[in-house]
């Protein structure tokens, strides 16, 4: 297959064809197939499934629950914070499967790994920029993040999932939140959208970008390395934030029918 070879240093690994297609047959800035399930596990106030290509995330949320405006530790990603009349406690783990991907997940003494901890505490701060906290007051919201399989993007699959969730819950949000990790190759050059595994192990510059479309808000904006011209990074906002709009039509798609569902299933008029 002829093409652009050692994007990123990566050697001759191509990255784009000659046609303009990457290694799984997309376009530089089409998103990978998207399949979500809502309600996937019992007994959970609220869950959801999300596979993104390859990689697959299931997420379970309790509450909202009502609590006392105690301190209580919010677990990964963050210290103790307290419940008040303007505040919703929210918590989240985020485990990554043994057999997840190649990768071997590294533990400390048995604990949960920093990377665990940092993706914790990304998906609480999109959760907490997502949701209509004052409708919320003295809550808790327990949210565990599972990464089942890891192809690329599972964080954003988490937010994603973690999204629908929380819906699943009956969390007012003030939008769907979405995120998309875009990859920076060739130093700005070539910008891929929602990068798989094959593209990650190219070792260039990745930007997650965390996203309410709805309301032309930003939730979250995370790079791995840094980036020398800030137009480069403005380019891969840009083109994250598009890309999280077509992702944030998918949701709503799915959000859409999920009502609709709940709605014939208890005999009321559909949508």
């Amino acid at each position: 297959m002829a093409g652009r070879k050692g994007w990123g240093g990566a050697g001759a690994v191509e990255y784009v064809s000659a046609a303009g297609l990457r290694t799984d047959g997309r376009r530089p800035g089409e998103v990978r197939r998207l399949k979500c399930e809502i309600g996937s596990v019992r007994g959970a106030d609220g869950s959801a499934l999300v596979e993104l290509g390859q990689s697959a995330v299931l997420v379970s949320v309790t509450g909202p629950r009502e609590v006392d405006g105690a301190p209580r530790a919010s677990a990964a990603g963050g210290g103790a914070v307290k419940a008040g009349a303007d505040h919703v406690d929210i918590v989240c783990t985020y485990s990554v499967a043994a057999f997840a991907s190649m990768e071997r997940v590294r533990r400390a003494g048995g604990g949960t790994d920093r990377r665990s901890l940092e993706a914790a505490g990304m998906v609480r701060s999109v959760v907490e920029s997502a949701i209509l906290a004052e409708s919320l007051p003295r809550s808790r919201i327990e949210i565990a993040v599972n990464v089942l399989r890891a192809d690329g993007g599972a964080l954003s699959a988490a937010i994603n999932a973690t999204t629908l969730a929380l819906v699943d819950a009956g969390v007012p949000l003030i939008d769907l939140a979405c995120a998309c990790v875009v990859g920076i190759f060739d130093s700005g050059a070539h910008y891929l959208v929602d990068i798989n595994a094959t593209e990650t192990s190219a070792h260039v510059p990745e930007l997650l970008l965390a996203a309410l479309p709805s309301r032309g808000e930003i939730a979250l904006v995370s790079m791995d390395s840094r980036v020398r011209a800030l137009e480069t990074i403005d380019t891969a906002m840009s083109v994250a934030a598009t890309a999280c709009e077509e992702i944030h039509r998918q949701l709503s798609s799915v959000v859409r029918a999920h009502v609709e569902e709940l709605a014939a299933s208890r005999g009321n008029v559909s949508f």
